[in-house]
C-alpha cells in the first residue's frame, strides 16, 4: 500500500512538472509570449467575426437606401441587424447603420454612439474604452453609386466586447484586466503613439498590423499564478496520501473485523482511528488551497463530519462485539453498594452527555452566526454545492453527536452486567437524569453564553431513545436491502429531526444579531450619513473627474468628445448609470425591507 502511494505521487508530480511547463513555459518570458498569441488570437478572431457581420449587413442596399424614407424598410432593416446581431452575445455586441450625415438609422444590440470622423473613414478597426469593457470596433462604409463624389450612402459599425469577459478596473477608466488562461492581462485602448515593447509589455495588433490596444502582463501577478499552481500540485500530492491513508484503513478494518483476540482486536481498532486522525490532519492542510470565505464553512464541516461518524461507527461496533465476545461477564450482584457504583455510573454518563450536547448547541450557534447561508433550507433546489456540503455536514455531524451520545449512555453496560428489571430501569433513568440536570444547571451558571434549555433537552431525550435502540439492537440478518437502507435513512434523519428546534432558535438568533448590529444602524443614520459625509464625498468624487480626455464627465453623458450636447443613446446611459453605482450613496442605500425590519425591532 506504501508502495503504491509513493508511486502515485510521483506520477502526480512528474505530471504537474509537465504541465506547468507546457502552460507557463520555463520563464517568464515565454509565458508573456504564449500570453500575447492568445490575447492577439482572441482580437483577431473578434475582428474577422465583426467584418463577417459588416459584409452580410452590406449586402442591403436597397433596404439601408429607402430606410430613411420608408417605414417598412426601416423595420426590415431592423430585423436584418436583429439576424445579425449574436443571439448568444449576452448584450455584449452590437451593429448600427448610420446614413451619409451620421444619424442612426437602425441598430441591434447594445450599441454606443461614435464620432463623425470615426466614420467617415473606410475600414477603420479599434479598441474603445467603456463603461462594460473593452470594445472592439470596427467601421464599412458603404459608397453611393449614384452619387460617386458626394457623401456616402451609408456608414455601419459593428462593436463587440472583447469575449465579453473583460473586467473595467474603474468605471472612469481606459485600462481593463482581460482573464486569459495563463494570467490577467492589464489592457489599455491605444491613444496616438504606441508604448515601446518590452519583456512583459507588448501592443495589441490586428490582422494587417494595426495597433488596437497596449497590454502588460504583471510579472508579480505570473509569480501568484505559479505559486497558485505549485500550491495546487501540493494538495493533489496529499490527496494521495489522504486516498492511501483511507485505503490503509480499510485494509486494518478487514483485519478488526476478523480479530478474534482482544489485543489484536485493541491494536487493529487503534491503527484505524490513526489513519483517519491523520486524514483529517492532511485534508486540513490541502483544504488551505481551495479554502475560500464561501467555501471555508463547508470544507470545515464535512470532513470533521465523516470523522466523527467513523469514530462513533467503531464505537458502536465495539458495542455490538462487546456484548456477544466470549466469556461473558457475570451478573452483578445488585446489593447496596452495587446499585451505589451503579447509579454514580449513570450519573457520570448522564453529565458526560450533558457536556456532549451543551458544547455541540454552542458549535451549532457558532456554525449559525459564520454562515450566510440558509441553514433551514433542506430541498435540494436550487442547487448549490456550497450550500448543499454544508448541510450534509451538518447532518452527519447530528447524527454523529446523537449517537455518539447514546454510546456514552451504554458504557456502563460494558462494566456491569445486570439483570433486567423494572425497579433498575428506573434507578438507571432517576442517575442520568440526575446527572444531565446538575450538569446542565451548572453550565448555565459558568458560561456567558446560553444555549437555549428546550433544545437541548430535546436533544437528550434523543440520545437517550438512541441508547435504547442500542440496547435492545440485533443484526439484520433477514432484512430485506429495503430494509437495511431504511434502517440506515432513519439512523440519519431522526437525529437532524432532533436537534432542528436547535438550528431554527440559533438561525433566528442570527438573523436577529445581523440586523441589530448592522442593518439597524445604517437605517438609523441613513439621513445624516448621506447628507454629512456620502453626497459630500461623491460631489468630490465628480469633481476629480477630468475635465476633458478619456474618462471625462464630457465623454460620459454626451455622445463623442467632440459634441457637447446630452444624448440618450444606450452606451451613453449604460455609462452614466455605471457612474452612479460606483458613486457613495448608490452602494450604501438600506432597503425599505430592512428599514422596516429594523422599526419592529
Amino acid at each position: 500500500m506504501a508502495v503504491a502511494g509513493a508511486v502515485t505521487a510521483l506520477l502526480v508530480a512528474a505530471g504537474a512538472w509537465w504541465y506547468e511547463r507546457a502552460r507557463f513555459g520555463a520563464t517568464d518570458e515565454v509565458a508573456t509570449a504564449r500570453v500575447r498569441t492568445e490575447v492577439n488570437r482572441r482580437f483577431a478572431q473578434t475582428a474577422q467575426s465583426l467584418g463577417a457581420r459588416l459584409a452580410r449587413v452590406s449586402l442591403a442596399r436597397e433596404a439601408i437606401r429607402s430606410a430613411a424614407r420608408d417605414t417598412a424598410a426601416a423595420d426590415r432593416l431592423f430585423r436584418i441587424l436583429d439576424d445579425e446581431n449574436p443571439s448568444d452575445a449576452g448584450g455584449s455586441a452590437g451593429i448600427t447603420v448610420y446614413d451619409g450625415s451620421g444619424a442612426p438609422l437602425a441598430w441591434a444590440g447594445n450599441v454606443t454612439d461614435l464620432a463623425r470622423d470615426r466614420l467617415a473613414a473606410p475600414g477603420v478597426l479599434f479598441a474603445a474604452p467603456g463603461a462594460p469593457g473593452l470594445r472592439l470596433v470596427r467601421v464599412e462604409v458603404l459608397p453611393d453609386p449614384d452619387h460617386p463624389s458626394g457623401p456616402p450612402l451609408a456608414s455601419i459599425a459593428a462593436e463587440q466586447l472583447v469575449e465579453g469577459t473583460a473586467i473595467g478596473s474603474g468605471s472612469l477608466a481606459d485600462t481593463f484586466t482581460l482573464p486569459t488562461s495563463i494570467v490577467d492581462v492589464v489592457v489599455r485602448a491605444h491613444h496616438g503613439q504606441a508604448e515601446a515593447e518590452s519583456s512583459h509589455a507588448f501592443a495589441v495588433r490586428s490582422p494587417d498590423g494595426q495597433v488596437l490596444a497596449e497590454a502588460e502582463v504583471s510579472p508579480a501577478r505570473l509569480a501568484e499564478a505559479r505559486q497558485r499552481f505549485h500550491a495546487l500540485t501540493r494538495a493533489w500530492l496529499l490527496a494521495v496520501l489522504i486516498g492511501t491513508l483511507l485505503l490503509a484503513a480499510g485494509l486494518i478494518l478487514e483485519l478488526r473485523r476478523h480479530a478474534t483476540r482482544g489485543p489484536v482486536f485493541f491494536l487493529t481498532t487503534s491503527g484505524v482511528l490513526a489513519c483517519l486522525l491523520a486524514a483529517r490532519l492532511v485534508f486540513s492542510t490541502a483544504a488551505a488551497v481551495l479554502q475560500s470565505p464561501s467555501t471555508a464553512l463547508a470544507l470545515e464541516l464535512i470532513p470533521n463530519a465523516l470523522l466523527v461518524a467513523a469514530v462513533v461507527w467503531l464505537a458502536l461496533d465495539t458495542l455490538e462485539r462487546q456484548r456477544v465476545a466470549a466469556p461473558r461477564r457475570r451478573l452483578a450482584l445488585l446489593n447496596t453498594a452495587g446499585a451505589t457504583r451503579l447509579a454514580l455510573a449513570y450519573v457520570g454518563t448522564g453529565a458526560l452527555t450533558a457536556g456532549i450536547l451543551w458544547e455541540y448547541e454552542r458549535i451549532l450557534e457558532s456554525v449559525s452566526a459564520r454562515s450566510t447561508l440558509d441553514l433551514l433550507h433542506f430541498s435540494l433546489h436550487p442547487v448549490d454545492a456550497t450550500r448543499l456540503g454544508v448541510a450534509f455536514g451538518l447532518l452527519l455531524l447530528h447524527a454523529g453527536v446523537i449517537w455518539g451520545a447514546a454510546v456514552v449512555l451504554r458504557v456502563p453496560s460494558l462494566l456491569w452486567r445486570v439483570p433486567r428489571s423494572a425497579p433498575l430501569g428506573a434507578l438507571t433513568v432517576v442517575s442520568c437524569s440526575a446527572g444531565f440536570v446538575a450538569t446542565i444547571l451548572a453550565l448555565r451558571q459558568a458560561t456567558a453564553t446560553i444555549p437555549p434549555l428546550l433544545p437541548v433537552v430535546t436533544a437528550a431525550a434523543a440520545s437517550g431513545a438512541a441508547a435504547l435502540l442500542v440496547a435492545r439492537a440485533r443484526p439484520l440478518r433477514r432484512a430485506s436491502q429495503a430494509a437495511r437502507l431504511g434502517a440506515w435513512l432513519a439512523a440519519l434523519l431522526l437525529p437532524a429531526l432532533a436537534l432542528y428546534p436547535s438550528m431554527n432558535a440559533f438561525a433566528a438568533a442570527a438573523k436577529e444579531q445581523l440586523v441589530a448590529t448592522e442593518f439597524a444602524p445604517q437605517a438609523v443614520r441613513q439621513r445624516e450619513d448621506l447628507q454629512t459625509r456620502r453626497l459630500p464625498h461623491s460631489l468630490e468624487s465628480i469633481d476629480a473627474l477630468p475635465q476633458e480626455g478619456p474618462g471625462s464627465l464630457a465623454e460620459l453623458v454626451t455622445s463623442s468628445a467632440d459634441q457637447a450636447t446630452p444624448t440618450t443613446t444606450a452606451g451613453s446611459s449604460a455609462a452614466s448609470r455605471s457612474t452612479f453605482r460606483n458613486m457613495d450613496p448608490r452602494r450604501t442605500r438600506v432597503g425599505p425591507a430592512v428599514i422596516g425590519s429594523c422599526t419592529k425591532k
